[in-house]
Parts: C-alpha cells; sequence; structure tokens
C-alpha cells in the first residue's frame, strides 16, 4: 500500500467511524441516506502524472447501498474503494444487499459504463483534452453520501450531518492527493448558492479572481496553491438555453495557458 492510499484509508476510518456514524445519524437517516463515496486511485500513475486534476460532482445518485450497510459490513471501507474501482475497471463487488443479482452475494459492474451520462461525458471530456498535459482526472464528490430520497435528484446539502462529514473528508482529500487544479461542477438553477456556501468552506481562505465570476455559471479562485474553478453541473449545462460560453471549454483552455 503506497503513502496516498494509506492516508486515505487513515482519513476514511477516522471520518466514518461506525460508532460515531450511529452517534451523529438518526436511525431513519442511516437507513435511508447512501453510502459513503470513498476513492481508489492509481497512485503510481496519479503521482507521476504532470497534472493532477480534481472533477468535483455534488453527490452520488445512489451508490452501492445505504449506510446501514456500510456499518453492518466488517470491511465497508474496502468495500467502497472496490465499487468506486468498479466503475472505472469494472468487475464484481459484495452487494450491499447480500444477494447482488448474481452469485456468491456479489454484483457485477461494466467498465465505465456511462452511455451518453451528461456528468460523466463532461469528465471524459477533462481527461481527453487535458491528455497532452500528461494528466490524471479524478472523479470525487462534494458530498460524500446522497440523501437516498426517490427521484432523479438525491440532494444533500441541506443533511447537516453529511455537510459536516463531507466538508472534513473533502478537505482532507485535497491535502492528501495535492491536486494542480480542481473543477467543481456544481452550479445548478436551484442550488448554486448552497453548494457553493459548502466550497467556501471546504476552500476556506479563498481566494477570487478579480472580474472572473460570470454569476451562477463560473467562478474561478485560488485554494492554498490550488487553481480552482467552478462551473454548471454537466446535466445543467446540457440543458442550458444559453450556450454562447463553452465554460467547460474556457476552463480547459485557462489551464493550458497556467
Amino acid at each position: 500500500m503506497g503513502h496516498i492510499e494509506n492516508e486515505l484509508d487513515k482519513l476514511y476510518s477516522n471520518i466514518f467511524n461506525k460508532d460515531e456514524l450511529r452517534k451523529n445519524f438518526s436511525t431513519n437517516e442511516i437507513s435511508k441516506i447512501s453510502a459513503p463515496f470513498l476513492l481508489k486511485i492509481d497512485e503510481e500513475k496519479y503521482l507521476n502524472s504532470k497534472t493532477k486534476i480534481l472533477f468535483i460532482g455534488k453527490e452520488t445518485n445512489k451508490w452501492w447501498g445505504k449506510l446501514k450497510h456500510f456499518i453492518e459490513f466488517d470491511n465497508s471501507i474496502e468495500i467502497m474503494k472496490q465499487r468506486y474501482k468498479a466503475e472505472f475497471e469494472g468487475g464484481a463487488v459484495i452487494a450491499s444487499d447480500g444477494i447482488g443479482g448474481g452469485v456468491d452475494g456479489v454484483k457485477k459492474y461494466k467498465a465505465k459504463n456511462w452511455g451518453s451520462n451528461a456528468f460523466f461525458s463532461k469528465y471524459r471530456y477533462i481527461q481527453e483534452k487535458t491528455k497532452d498535459l500528461d494528466s490524471y482526472v479524478v472523479w470525487t464528490e462534494l458530498l460524500k453520501c446522497d440523501s437516498g430520497d426517490k427521484g432523479s435528484s438525491r440532494n444533500s446539502n441541506h443533511i447537516q450531518s453529511i455537510v459536516e462529514l463531507s466538508i472534513q473528508t473533502l478537505k482532507q482529500e485535497i491535502d492528501i492527493l495535492k491536486p494542480d487544479f480542481i473543477i467543481f461542477v456544481t452550479a445548478t438553477s436551484k442550488n448554486t448558492k448552497e453548494y457553493d456556501d459548502i466550497i467556501k468552506r471546504v476552500c476556506d481562505g479563498y481566494v477570487t479572481d478579480n472580474n472572473s465570476i460570470i454569476k451562477g455559471k463560473y467562478w474561478k479562485f485560488k485554494y492554498q496553491n490550488i487553481q480552482c474553478y467552478r462551473t454548471l453541473h454537466p446535466l445543467s449545462y446540457q440543458f442550458s438555453k444559453n450556450k454562447s460560453i463553452d465554460f467547460y471549454k474556457k476552463i480547459i483552455q485557462d489551464i493550458k495557458q497556467i
């Protein structure tokens, strides 16, 4: 196990301590909200890349199982890491319900099974357009659990226990990964301010680039020595009526000028 993975494991073991989770979340919340979104990266490739980029969404929209399943499994952190890895490489992961629709209580995933998904289309776009910079683009989330609500959106920005846990986690993930750039894709028609408020707490001491703000669509700022951007969530961008400015292209152009 390398330094980054070891540090992430220590972070996750501390933040997602099961006794603390039981204390900080109600029984109803534990049964409803999603299992946490934890990273598993290729450490050697990441460290050897010249341009390290975090691509950060709002929160998941279903992820493995519920928080109660995470608490119930002894090796749940390892399972969450396997689930993350399976998103990109495919493979079998222990199913949260012990059934998984397959044999031996596992669920099989296809690598990058994203089709025309708007979020991953933009993730791929960032990867493709920064290849010449020898980049490694890490997908992570601002909020580490989703609400578990029914419907197409599982926003958890209103659940304070998730917000507090997520701020601690992401802040330390950034400290461990030490990226060169962070791209927050969290702006939507309804909740931009709420997510921005969380970003501001994660990036405490941030400095906004003068005259960079295009209200609700683009925000450029520095956090420590990291160049950061916040723009439209890919789905919001896809359905935006005014596309006179391609904000993803604008971010890539800016990255290439630095």
